[in-house]
């Protein structure tokens, strides 16, 4: 066993878990030593895994998430120490070649039973995931640890703790933001394992509002606002319909969001500033680097960069990647464009979402040929109920998702 740097509670609420078959240590002990020296693409070393198994064995932690499976080194030492508890591993992976290997790792390791793992995108599934952890392991990619820790800390029983992988006391890149920001939260309590690849360890001592949300955020977003009042070109949207777009958020609690066309960043920070109320995240894309780079600016300025995934790329393919699903879209680019994004978006977009589309306005003459066609599509779908906001001068389309 390692010794620990800090001591954790017992959490005793749970709830029932179905009988599973016990693992057997000897066939765990077997897979592990056959498989010593060979654990890469981004596994922990054997150090690590231990370090994780005795801190969730000895605060009897049952409900685990790990954000970056690998092949499943750490993931297999998690899932160990869940079958002394009774407990279970929620892992994610992006990467399906290495999520099938893990499967077969977790098959040949005996703990198969003791993991639900997910192919998908932590950056999304982890604020999607429902119900608590009381510990959380995350080794995924370094510049999204603080986006990590933001979206999963409300999730964290009082006593659980949060891990993080390759950290160091000196720290650099994402990490030394990470390791920054947490030193910032009240009563959490942190150290820093370095047997291996070092291991940040903090316990969450009692439940208190993250920094950088509610009044404080406000502040500052306001300030900026203020600040930029006047000033928003090159394809912006109106001050007036950035509240428009915040106000459909919050008013319906909309957290998986997606934004089509950012530009530096003017509708992004009210779409942005409302999921920091619901606890959800904006995705926005930009194809001109520029734009996209005095967005991401702005957003930081604002204080909500991690509430905001910013994709410097072109809509026209990267919407069709998407997995979703999304429950609120706002579409603010090339407006010829406009069915194809719908068209694309609309499957992935929840019952009871709403896409949105700006500059449909019906005044004068700036309805082109590609938003006549996107309007007259969307009246052909009987499970779409579209109006236009007569609030904004531009025109916002708002279309909602009703069950067939």
């Amino acid at each position: 066993m390692i010794a620990l740097l800090g001591t954790g509670s017992s959490i005793a609420e749970r709830s029932g878990t179905p009988e599973r078959p016990p693992v057997d240590d000897a066939q765990v002990r077997a897979f592990l030593d056959a498989q010593k020296g060979s654990w890469h693409d981004r596994n922990v070393p054997e150090s690590d895994g231990k370090l994780l198994y005795d801190l969730v064995v000895k605060n009897k932690y049952k409900d685990i998430l790990e954000i970056g499976t690998s092949t499943g080194h750490s993931t297999i030492w998690l899932a160990w120490a869940c079958s002394k508890n009774g407990g279970k591993v929620t892992t994610i992976e992006i990467d399906e070649g290495r999520h099938k290997q893990a499967l077969a790792h977790f098959k040949q390791a005996g703990v198969q039973d003791y993991v639900d793992a997910r192919l998908g995108d932590a950056h999304h599934l982890v604020q999607e995931l429902n119900g608590s952890f009381d510990f959380v392991f995350s080794d995924a990619d370094k510049e999204w640890y603080t986006n990590y820790f933001i979206h999963a800390y409300p999730k964290l029983r009082v006593g659980g703790c949060f891990t993080a992988h390759n950290i160091s006391m000196r720290g650099r890149g994402g990490t030394k933001e990470f390791m920054d920001y947490i030193k910032t939260v009240p009563h959490l309590e942190t150290t820093v394992d370095s047997t291996g690849g070092g291991v940040s360890i903090s316990y969450k001592r009692a439940s208190a509002p993250l920094p950088g949300a509610g009044p404080a955020l406000d502040a500052k977003v306001k300030a900026l606002l203020e600040k930029k009042r006047g000033t928003w070109r090159d394809m912006n949207v109106s001050e007036s319909d950035g509240k428009l777009l915040s106000d459909l958020i919050v008013k319906r609690n909309y957290q998986n969001v997606l934004e089509i066309g950012t530009s530096t960043g003017h509708s992004t920070i009210w779409l942005a500033w409302a999921c920091s109320k619901t606890g959800g995240m904006v995705t926005t894309i930009e194809i001109d680097e520029n734009r996209h780079k005095q967005a991401v600016a702005n957003l930081a300025e604002a204080g909500l960069r991690h509430y905001v995934d910013a994709r410097l790329a072109d809509a026209h393919e990267l919407v069709k990647q998407f997995k979703g699903p999304f429950d609120f879209v706002f579409s603010d680019a090339d407006k010829e464009w406009y069915k194809n994004y719908f068209v694309d978006v609309y499957p992935k977009l929840k019952i009871g979402g709403c896409f949105t589309a700006h500059n449909v306005s019906t005044r004068g003459n700036r309805r082109g040929g590609g938003i006549a066609e996107f309007l007259d599509y969307l009246k052909t779908l009987p499970d779409v109920e579209t109006t236009i906001s007569t609030d904004s001068r531009a025109g916002i389309s708002i279309s909602y998702k009703r069950p067939q």
